[in-house]
Protein backbone atom coordinates (compact mmCIF):
# COMPACT_ATOMS: atom_id res chain seq x y z
CA UNK A 1 0.00 0.00 0.00
CA UNK A 2 1.10 3.76 -0.92
CA UNK A 3 1.64 6.04 1.46
CA UNK A 4 1.37 10.38 2.37
CA UNK A 5 4.15 11.73 3.04
CA UNK A 6 3.76 14.40 5.19
CA UNK A 7 6.29 17.35 5.26
CA UNK A 8 6.37 20.42 7.66
CA UNK A 9 8.95 22.83 8.65
CA UNK A 10 6.32 23.95 11.72
CA UNK A 11 6.46 21.12 14.29
CA UNK A 12 2.81 20.05 15.57
CA UNK A 13 1.75 21.65 18.61
CA UNK A 14 -1.39 22.62 20.61
CA UNK A 15 -0.17 25.68 21.23
CA UNK A 16 -0.52 28.22 18.13
CA UNK A 17 -2.56 28.26 15.28
CA UNK A 18 -0.23 26.65 12.89
CA UNK A 19 0.67 23.86 15.05
CA UNK A 20 -3.00 22.90 16.05
CA UNK A 21 -3.63 22.99 11.90
CA UNK A 22 -0.43 20.77 11.41
CA UNK A 23 -2.68 18.24 13.72
CA UNK A 24 -5.14 18.19 12.03
CA UNK A 25 -3.70 17.36 8.54
CA UNK A 26 -1.70 14.15 10.55
CA UNK A 27 -5.17 13.12 11.76
CA UNK A 28 -7.10 13.49 8.71
CA UNK A 29 -4.56 11.46 6.61
CA UNK A 30 -3.49 8.77 9.17
CA UNK A 31 -7.32 8.09 9.67
CA UNK A 32 -7.27 7.60 5.32
CA UNK A 33 -3.49 6.41 4.38
CA UNK A 34 -0.41 5.18 6.28
CA UNK A 35 1.69 8.30 6.57
CA UNK A 36 5.71 9.19 6.91
CA UNK A 37 6.54 12.53 8.66
CA UNK A 38 9.41 14.90 8.10
CA UNK A 39 9.37 17.62 10.30
CA UNK A 40 10.75 19.06 13.58
CA UNK A 41 10.28 16.97 16.36
CA UNK A 42 6.18 16.91 17.43
CA UNK A 43 6.04 19.45 21.13
CA UNK A 44 2.53 17.32 21.66
CA UNK A 45 1.89 13.22 21.54
CA UNK A 46 1.22 12.04 17.99
CA UNK A 47 1.46 8.70 18.93
CA UNK A 48 -2.09 8.27 19.58
CA UNK A 49 -2.11 7.94 15.46
CA UNK A 50 -1.15 4.44 14.93
CA UNK A 51 -1.04 4.90 10.91
CA UNK A 52 1.97 7.23 11.45
CA UNK A 53 5.91 6.96 11.37
CA UNK A 54 7.92 9.44 12.31
CA UNK A 55 10.88 9.18 9.31
CA UNK A 56 12.85 11.79 9.49
CA UNK A 57 13.26 14.69 12.67
CA UNK A 58 14.69 18.05 11.11
CA UNK A 59 17.27 20.04 13.47
CA UNK A 60 17.88 23.56 13.49
CA UNK A 61 20.94 24.47 12.38
CA UNK A 62 21.03 28.17 12.87
CA UNK A 63 24.63 28.56 11.90
CA UNK A 64 23.78 28.10 8.05
CA UNK A 65 20.82 30.50 8.06
CA UNK A 66 23.03 32.74 5.78
CA UNK A 67 23.86 30.06 3.34
CA UNK A 68 20.17 29.20 3.46
CA UNK A 69 18.64 32.51 2.75
CA UNK A 70 20.97 33.05 -0.44
CA UNK A 71 19.87 29.93 -1.49
CA UNK A 72 16.54 30.95 -1.90
CA UNK A 73 15.15 29.43 1.58
CA UNK A 74 13.63 31.21 4.89
CA UNK A 75 13.46 27.98 6.91
CA UNK A 76 16.07 27.22 9.72
CA UNK A 77 15.26 23.67 8.25
CA UNK A 78 16.14 23.74 5.30
CA UNK A 79 19.84 22.28 5.48
CA UNK A 80 18.37 18.79 7.18
CA UNK A 81 15.50 18.82 4.46
CA UNK A 82 18.76 18.51 1.78
CA UNK A 83 20.21 15.78 3.91
CA UNK A 84 17.15 13.78 4.30
CA UNK A 85 15.94 13.63 0.85
CA UNK A 86 18.45 11.57 -0.74
CA UNK A 87 17.22 9.17 1.75
CA UNK A 88 13.60 9.06 1.06
CA UNK A 89 11.96 6.40 -1.39
CA UNK A 90 10.13 8.45 -3.41
CA UNK A 91 8.34 5.51 -5.12
CA UNK A 92 6.49 4.11 -1.58
CA UNK A 93 4.31 7.68 -1.61
CA UNK A 94 0.92 8.31 -3.45
CA UNK A 95 1.24 11.93 -2.38
CA UNK A 96 3.33 14.80 -0.70
CA UNK A 97 1.35 16.59 1.85
CA UNK A 98 3.13 19.48 2.54
CA UNK A 99 2.06 22.79 5.22
CA UNK A 100 1.95 25.91 4.52
CA UNK A 101 2.36 27.61 0.60
CA UNK A 102 6.26 28.95 1.61
CA UNK A 103 8.22 25.90 0.08
CA UNK A 104 8.50 25.51 -3.45
CA UNK A 105 12.07 23.66 -3.52
CA UNK A 106 10.19 20.68 -1.32
CA UNK A 107 7.50 20.55 -4.59
CA UNK A 108 11.01 20.75 -7.26
CA UNK A 109 12.20 17.58 -4.99
CA UNK A 110 8.64 15.71 -5.06
CA UNK A 111 8.24 16.68 -8.91
CA UNK A 112 11.92 15.15 -9.85
CA UNK A 113 10.07 11.75 -8.77
CA UNK A 114 7.00 12.13 -9.68
CA UNK A 115 4.94 12.52 -6.76
CA UNK A 116 1.92 14.97 -5.99
CA UNK A 117 1.99 17.45 -3.86
CA UNK A 118 -1.02 18.63 -1.84
CA UNK A 119 -0.53 21.48 0.02
CA UNK A 120 -2.29 22.91 3.00
CA UNK A 121 -2.88 26.74 2.59
CA UNK A 122 -2.57 27.79 6.03
CA UNK A 123 -2.82 31.34 5.32
CA UNK A 124 -2.44 33.46 2.34
CA UNK A 125 1.13 34.37 2.25
CA UNK A 126 0.89 36.79 0.33
CA UNK A 127 -1.15 38.78 2.58
CA UNK A 128 0.11 37.65 5.66
CA UNK A 129 3.57 38.93 5.07
CA UNK A 130 1.93 41.82 3.82
CA UNK A 131 0.15 42.75 7.08
CA UNK A 132 3.57 41.92 9.23
CA UNK A 133 5.39 44.64 7.24
CA UNK A 134 2.26 47.07 7.18
CA UNK A 135 2.39 46.88 11.08
CA UNK A 136 6.38 46.85 11.56
CA UNK A 137 8.02 48.73 8.52
CA UNK A 138 11.27 47.69 8.78
CA UNK A 139 13.38 46.58 5.53
CA UNK A 140 13.21 42.71 6.88
CA UNK A 141 10.11 42.55 7.11
CA UNK A 142 9.67 44.08 3.38
CA UNK A 143 12.40 41.37 2.33
CA UNK A 144 10.27 38.55 3.83
CA UNK A 145 7.03 39.90 2.13
CA UNK A 146 8.61 39.66 -1.29
CA UNK A 147 10.22 36.97 -0.85
CA UNK A 148 7.43 34.63 0.79
CA UNK A 149 4.85 36.09 -2.03
CA UNK A 150 7.15 35.02 -4.68
CA UNK A 151 7.71 31.17 -3.30
CA UNK A 152 3.98 31.05 -2.57
CA UNK A 153 3.01 31.75 -6.82
CA UNK A 154 5.49 28.94 -7.57
CA UNK A 155 4.07 26.90 -5.11
CA UNK A 156 0.60 27.66 -6.28
CA UNK A 157 1.43 27.11 -9.63
CA UNK A 158 3.11 24.00 -8.89
CA UNK A 159 0.83 21.56 -6.45
CA UNK A 160 -1.46 19.42 -7.75
CA UNK A 161 -4.20 19.84 -4.86
CA UNK A 162 -4.82 23.52 -2.50
CA UNK A 163 -6.53 22.73 0.28
CA UNK A 164 -7.40 26.53 1.63
CA UNK A 165 -9.12 27.26 5.25
CA UNK A 166 -12.06 29.69 3.82
CA UNK A 167 -14.13 30.41 0.48
CA UNK A 168 -12.50 33.90 1.71
CA UNK A 169 -8.88 32.02 1.01
CA UNK A 170 -9.57 30.53 -2.32
CA UNK A 171 -11.67 33.38 -3.89
CA UNK A 172 -8.03 35.72 -2.63
CA UNK A 173 -5.51 32.84 -4.03
CA UNK A 174 -7.77 32.99 -7.61
CA UNK A 175 -7.20 36.98 -7.83
CA UNK A 176 -3.90 36.56 -6.88
CA UNK A 177 -2.98 33.84 -9.17
CA UNK A 178 -5.42 33.18 -11.82
CA UNK A 179 -8.74 31.53 -12.60
CA UNK A 180 -6.41 28.18 -13.40
CA UNK A 181 -5.70 27.32 -10.03
CA UNK A 182 -9.78 27.28 -9.22
CA UNK A 183 -9.61 23.48 -9.93
CA UNK A 184 -7.16 22.33 -7.68
CA UNK A 185 -8.62 24.32 -4.92
CA UNK A 186 -10.56 22.07 -1.64
CA UNK A 187 -11.63 23.88 0.95
CA UNK A 188 -11.75 22.29 4.61
CA UNK A 189 -11.65 24.92 7.43
CA UNK A 190 -10.44 24.73 10.82
CA UNK A 191 -11.19 21.22 12.55
CA UNK A 192 -9.94 20.02 15.93
CA UNK A 193 -10.74 17.13 18.11
CA UNK A 194 -13.62 17.62 20.89
CA UNK A 195 -12.29 17.68 23.88
CA UNK A 196 -15.56 19.42 26.11
CA UNK A 197 -18.40 17.50 24.89
CA UNK A 198 -20.60 18.08 28.08
CA UNK A 199 -21.05 21.47 29.33
CA UNK A 200 -18.58 22.91 31.37
CA UNK A 201 -19.34 22.23 34.65
CA UNK A 202 -17.80 25.35 36.82
CA UNK A 203 -17.46 28.79 34.61
CA UNK A 204 -15.51 31.82 36.32
CA UNK A 205 -16.17 35.44 35.76
CA UNK A 206 -13.56 36.42 33.06
CA UNK A 207 -13.46 37.54 29.40
CA UNK A 208 -10.19 35.94 27.16
CA UNK A 209 -8.64 36.82 24.64
CA UNK A 210 -5.36 34.55 23.25
CA UNK A 211 -2.88 34.40 20.45
CA UNK A 212 0.35 35.01 19.72
CA UNK A 213 1.02 38.52 21.83
CA UNK A 214 3.85 39.49 19.06
CA UNK A 215 2.18 39.56 15.88
CA UNK A 216 1.27 42.61 14.73
CA UNK A 217 -2.46 42.51 13.96
CA UNK A 218 -3.28 40.37 17.31
CA UNK A 219 -1.15 42.90 19.04
CA UNK A 220 -2.45 46.53 17.51
CA UNK A 221 -6.67 44.73 18.46
CA UNK A 222 -5.73 43.72 21.25
CA UNK A 223 -4.24 46.72 22.79
CA UNK A 224 -7.40 48.71 21.33
CA UNK A 225 -9.54 46.61 23.13
CA UNK A 226 -8.33 47.41 25.95
CA UNK A 227 -7.59 50.92 25.62
CA UNK A 228 -11.26 52.04 23.41
CA UNK A 229 -13.36 49.35 24.93
CA UNK A 230 -12.16 47.51 28.28
CA UNK A 231 -10.82 50.26 30.41
CA UNK A 232 -13.59 52.73 29.66
CA UNK A 233 -16.37 50.51 30.21
CA UNK A 234 -14.46 48.60 33.47
CA UNK A 235 -14.88 51.84 35.18
CA UNK A 236 -18.16 53.13 34.33
CA UNK A 237 -20.04 49.72 34.63
CA UNK A 238 -20.46 48.80 37.90
CA UNK A 239 -21.76 45.22 36.47
CA UNK A 240 -18.56 44.70 34.61
CA UNK A 241 -16.30 45.06 37.55
CA UNK A 242 -17.72 41.30 38.97
CA UNK A 243 -14.66 40.14 36.17
CA UNK A 244 -11.94 40.38 34.78
CA UNK A 245 -10.25 40.25 31.56
CA UNK A 246 -7.56 37.64 30.55
CA UNK A 247 -5.26 37.89 28.02
CA UNK A 248 -3.22 34.44 27.36
CA UNK A 249 -0.47 34.08 24.61
CA UNK A 250 3.09 33.93 23.76
CA UNK A 251 6.19 37.12 24.09
CA UNK A 252 3.94 39.80 25.07
CA UNK A 253 5.17 43.06 24.03
CA UNK A 254 6.53 45.76 26.89
CA UNK A 255 3.79 47.88 25.97
CA UNK A 256 1.32 45.22 26.74
CA UNK A 257 2.74 44.17 29.77
CA UNK A 258 3.06 47.57 31.23
CA UNK A 259 -1.12 47.92 30.07
CA UNK A 260 -2.24 44.89 32.30
CA UNK A 261 0.41 45.18 35.21
CA UNK A 262 -1.28 48.59 35.94
CA UNK A 263 -5.05 48.47 34.88
CA UNK A 264 -7.26 46.89 37.23
CA UNK A 265 -9.63 44.05 35.97
CA UNK A 266 -6.80 42.59 33.73
CA UNK A 267 -4.69 39.71 34.16
CA UNK A 268 -1.69 38.85 31.47
CA UNK A 269 -0.98 34.79 31.54
CA UNK A 270 2.24 35.06 29.96
CA UNK A 271 3.22 31.87 27.51
CA UNK A 272 0.13 29.41 29.49
CA UNK A 273 1.20 25.53 29.47
CA UNK A 274 -1.82 24.57 28.77
CA UNK A 275 -4.44 27.29 27.01
CA UNK A 276 -7.48 24.41 27.48
CA UNK A 277 -7.66 25.31 30.76
CA UNK A 278 -8.49 29.53 30.32
CA UNK A 279 -10.93 27.96 27.68
CA UNK A 280 -12.95 25.66 29.79
CA UNK A 281 -13.12 27.94 32.84
CA UNK A 282 -13.96 31.51 30.69
CA UNK A 283 -17.36 32.91 30.68
CA UNK A 284 -16.90 34.57 27.11
CA UNK A 285 -14.43 35.05 24.49
CA UNK A 286 -13.21 37.74 22.70
CA UNK A 287 -11.22 38.05 19.69
CA UNK A 288 -10.67 41.76 18.61
CA UNK A 289 -8.48 41.44 15.67
CA UNK A 290 -9.30 43.06 12.59
CA UNK A 291 -6.59 42.22 9.85
CA UNK A 292 -4.07 39.23 9.11
CA UNK A 293 -4.41 36.34 7.39
CA UNK A 294 -6.41 32.82 7.49
CA UNK A 295 -9.11 31.47 9.52
CA UNK A 296 -8.54 31.92 13.34
CA UNK A 297 -8.08 28.52 15.00
CA UNK A 298 -9.08 30.19 18.51
CA UNK A 299 -12.85 30.84 17.55
CA UNK A 300 -13.08 26.79 16.61
CA UNK A 301 -11.37 26.52 19.84
CA UNK A 302 -14.06 28.64 21.32
CA UNK A 303 -16.92 27.09 19.78
CA UNK A 304 -16.07 24.10 20.71
CA UNK A 305 -15.51 24.77 24.74
CA UNK A 306 -19.23 25.73 24.94
CA UNK A 307 -18.19 29.86 24.44
CA UNK A 308 -19.71 32.90 23.54
CA UNK A 309 -18.08 34.51 21.16
CA UNK A 310 -17.54 38.44 20.55
CA UNK A 311 -15.28 38.95 17.74
CA UNK A 312 -15.13 41.48 14.47
CA UNK A 313 -16.19 40.77 10.76
CA UNK A 314 -12.34 39.64 9.94
CA UNK A 315 -11.93 37.08 13.11
CA UNK A 316 -15.81 34.99 11.80
CA UNK A 317 -14.63 34.70 8.45
CA UNK A 318 -14.51 30.87 7.86
CA UNK A 319 -17.08 30.59 10.44
CA UNK A 320 -20.29 31.93 8.83
CA UNK A 321 -21.93 28.82 9.66
CA UNK A 322 -21.87 29.28 13.06
CA UNK A 323 -24.67 31.95 13.40
CA UNK A 324 -25.03 33.43 16.99
CA UNK A 325 -21.41 34.62 17.55
CA UNK A 326 -21.83 37.92 18.22
CA UNK A 327 -19.88 40.04 15.53
CA UNK A 328 -18.60 44.37 16.53
CA UNK A 329 -17.16 45.78 14.42
CA UNK A 330 -16.39 49.26 16.51
CA UNK A 331 -15.85 50.28 20.36
CA UNK A 332 -19.70 51.19 20.82
CA UNK A 333 -20.83 47.81 19.35
CA UNK A 334 -17.61 45.86 21.13
CA UNK A 335 -19.27 47.58 24.51
CA UNK A 336 -22.80 46.71 23.49
CA UNK A 337 -22.23 43.32 23.48
CA UNK A 338 -20.50 42.84 26.46
CA UNK A 339 -23.37 44.58 28.39
CA UNK A 340 -25.35 42.10 26.29
CA UNK A 341 -23.46 38.90 27.72
CA UNK A 342 -22.63 39.71 31.77
CA UNK A 343 -26.85 40.60 31.64
CA UNK A 344 -28.08 37.35 30.17
CA UNK A 345 -30.16 35.32 32.26
CA UNK A 346 -28.70 31.97 33.02
CA UNK A 347 -31.24 29.78 30.62
CA UNK A 348 -30.35 32.29 28.05
CA UNK A 349 -26.03 32.01 28.33
CA UNK A 350 -26.47 28.36 28.22
CA UNK A 351 -29.06 28.01 24.80
CA UNK A 352 -26.33 31.01 23.27
CA UNK A 353 -23.36 28.63 24.78
CA UNK A 354 -24.92 25.25 23.23
CA UNK A 355 -25.84 27.00 20.32
CA UNK A 356 -21.97 27.59 19.84
CA UNK A 357 -21.12 23.80 20.37
CA UNK A 358 -23.61 22.65 18.02
CA UNK A 359 -22.27 24.85 14.94
CA UNK A 360 -18.92 23.30 15.97
CA UNK A 361 -19.97 19.76 16.07
CA UNK A 362 -21.74 20.06 12.78
CA UNK A 363 -19.02 21.96 10.73
CA UNK A 364 -15.76 22.20 12.60
CA UNK A 365 -15.36 18.98 14.38
CA UNK A 366 -12.47 16.53 13.29
CA UNK A 367 -14.81 13.89 11.76
CA UNK A 368 -15.63 16.73 9.19
CA UNK A 369 -12.01 17.33 8.38
CA UNK A 370 -11.34 13.44 7.86
CA UNK A 371 -14.09 13.22 5.33
CA UNK A 372 -12.73 15.49 3.61
CA UNK A 373 -9.60 13.91 3.16
CA UNK A 374 -11.04 10.84 2.23
CA UNK A 375 -12.38 12.19 -0.73
CA UNK A 376 -9.00 14.07 -1.43
CA UNK A 377 -6.75 11.12 -0.56
CA UNK A 378 -8.67 8.73 -2.76
CA UNK A 379 -8.22 5.70 -0.85
CA UNK A 380 -9.07 3.28 -3.66
CA UNK A 381 -5.45 4.60 -5.02
CA UNK A 382 -3.24 3.82 -2.40
CA UNK A 383 -3.42 0.57 -2.98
Amino acid sequence: MKKILEVTFEAPSQKSGGGIGIMQSIESITCNSLCDYIGPLPKTDIGKYKNINLLTILNLTKHKRIIDIVNGSFSRYYHGWCKCIKNIKWEEYYALHLEFSRWPFVLEEAHKHNVPVFIRIHNVEHDYFYNIYKNNNTISNYLRYLHFSNAEKKCVKMAEKLICLTEADKERLIELYGSSVNNKIVVNPVCIDNDCEKYPSSKEKYFLITGSLKYGPNLAGIEWFINKVWIPLYESDPQLKKFQLFVAGSKPSPELVAICNTKKGIKLIDSPDDIDEYFKKAYCYVSPIFNGAGMKVKIGQALMYWLPIITTPHCKIGYEKASDIIIASNEIEMKDAIKNIISLKKEDYIKLSTSNHQAYVDYFSMEHSIKVYKRLIKTDDLN
